[in-house]
């Protein structure tokens, strides 16, 4: 398949938390693991989810649909480069990644981000509040992640002028809010 969603999964750490606060954060966690698969199951692409540190077995991502691995680095940024580099070398001609910790994201926005990468090299989806929810990309450049997490407003604008320096097409869009 061309096209190509990766879903970065971080595993629940509640060790340190009391009893009520770990079931509250399970919850929560396992609610946004529904979600994230509720909106990307039906996404016409290959799906790869990536576990921090083992994958989990909560059934909410069926295997027949969603191809699942474990990182090989324990560096965020690393992780991110590998994950893009790895599809764009099963032949991808689109990718787009995204996290599974918002209910911003509709199923009509991966699908925008898709559409949009007939037309652009680079397209984002930023978050209301900060950080980016989508990106998408048809080009393999490792330092288009070099403000990756993308945690505030001036490490978005930076990707964005390294985008314009390389005179790569881009675009960015508005998120369909899902939940209010």
């Amino acid at each position: 398949m061309q096209d190509h969603l990766i879903i970065f999964l971080k595993n629940p750490i509640f060790k340190k938390l009391q009893d009520s606060k770990r079931l509250d954060n399970w919850a929560r966690f396992f609610e946004l693991l529904e979600y994230t698969s509720s909106i990307t199951s039906s996404i016409k692409a290959q799906r790869n989810l990536y576990y921090d540190e083992f994958i989990e077995n909560d059934g909410v991502f069926h295997d027949q649909i969603f191809s699942k691995k474990i990182h090989t680095s324990s560096n965020p940024k690393q992780q991110l480069k590998d994950a893009v580099k790895e599809s764009f070398g099963q032949w991808a001609k689109k990718v787009v990644f995204m996290g599974a910790d918002s209910f911003e994201l509709t199923n009509c926005d991966i699908e925008l981000v898709f559409s949009q990468l007939d037309h652009h090299q680079a397209v984002i989806l930023p978050a209301k509040n900060s950080g980016i929810l989508l990106f998408g990309l048809t080009i393999y450049r490792s330092d288009i992640f070099e403000h990756f997490p993308w945690e505030t407003e001036d490490d978005l604008l930076d990707t964005i002028i390294n985008l314009q320096r390389k005179q790569n097409t881009y675009c960015v869009l508005e998120a369909k809010i899902a939940y209010d």
